[in-house]
Parts: structure tokens; sequence; C-alpha cells
């Protein structure tokens, strides 16, 4: 049966689209081959960064609760946007322009240090 759907993805030009999702789909059933908790509990070593985040609330991929445990674990250089009409996509209207916000709140930091 896996020999039909690589044929059959193969057929539809969809070969480096299908190794891509084998490849994250591995990735995400080894829960990334991180230990659990592993950058929550480690995000102490980079929270003297700025950080903007910026999340969907109807995002099933990666619920709103995770980015607020992430916010909360940065601490005060962590800003949180949760928009109200978006899901995961960061390509979704409501979420690029706060996107763009935070590179330039970056930018502008890193340009005055």
């Amino acid at each position: 049966a896996e020999d039909g759907i690589r044929d059959s993805v193969a057929s539809r030009g969809l070969g480096d689209v299908y190794k891509r999702q084998l490849l994250e789909a591995h990735y995400f059933l080894s829960d990334c081959f991180m230990p659990k908790d592993y950058l929550l509990g480690n995000v102490h070593q980079i929270s003297h960064l700025s950080a903007y985040i910026v999340q969907g609330r109807y995002d099933v991929i990666c619920p709103p609760f995770s980015a607020k445990k992430l916010a909360d674990a940065w601490g005060s250089k962590a800003q949180l946007k949760i928009m109200d009409n978006a899901g995961h996509s960061a390509f979704e209207t409501s979420i690029v322009p706060h996107l763009l916000r935070g590179l330039d709140a970056i930018s502008n930091q890193l340009q005055k240090s």
C-alpha cells in the first residue's frame, strides 16, 4: 500500500512535498527529539532578548494557551498578541501586520545596539 501511495504522489509531481511531510511527521511523532518541556524549561537562556509572539485564537495546531505559556516563561521582554479572527497561518490578514511590527521593532533595537 505504501508503494501505491508513493507512486500516486510521484505521478502528480508531489514527491518533494511528500518527502517533506514524511520528515515533518517523523519529527512531530518523536517530539522533535527533545525531552518533554525542553523549550519552556530553557527559554531563560534567551529571555534577555525581545520576543513578539503573534497567535491566532482559532489555531488548533498550536493552541493559544501554548503561546501564553511561552510568553509567561519568557518574562517581561515578551509581547503576546492574540488575534481574534485568525488560526494557524502566519499569512492570515490579521497576523501579518503584527509580525511585521515585531520585526520592525527588533530591527530598530538591533540598529541602536
